[in-house]
């Protein structure tokens, strides 16, 4: 499967791929309880001239079982479910918050309500 990407942008705007906004600093995903997928949180326009110094995750329930960081981009592979608070810490010194929430994926089984 495909990483799931989050493209930040200015005044809360940010291109989604696998995941949808519950707020500007809050997303929703879901995935198998079994599944370990990636997640990108690709901060390069909503930075402006600023970096990344530093991340620091935060999980609940689910594992962050990988990460890595580069000055526009938070990188995180995800296992099980639950939520991660990602804070970024940029280097003008402000502090960005930012949370992934994993649900469960449940495979329904659609039938025909006329048959």
């Amino acid at each position: 499967m495909a990483n799931r990407r989050i493209v930040l942008g200015t005044n809360g705007r940010h291109s989604l791929r696998g995941v949808s906004a519950i707020s500007p600093a809050e997303f929703l995903a879901y995935q198998d309880e079994t599944d370990s997928l990636t997640y990108v949180i690709d901060a390069a326009n909503y930075l402006e001239t600023a970096t990344i110094s530093s991340v620091i995750r935060t999980a609940s329930s689910l594992t962050v079982t990988s990460a890595s960081n580069t000055t526009t981009t938070a990188t995180q592979r995800l296992k099980g479910t639950g939520y991660v608070d990602i804070k970024l810490t940029l280097s003008t010194g402000e502090v960005d918050q930012f949370r992934i929430t994993v649900r469960e994926r449940v495979n329904q089984i659609v039938t025909d309500a006329y048959t």
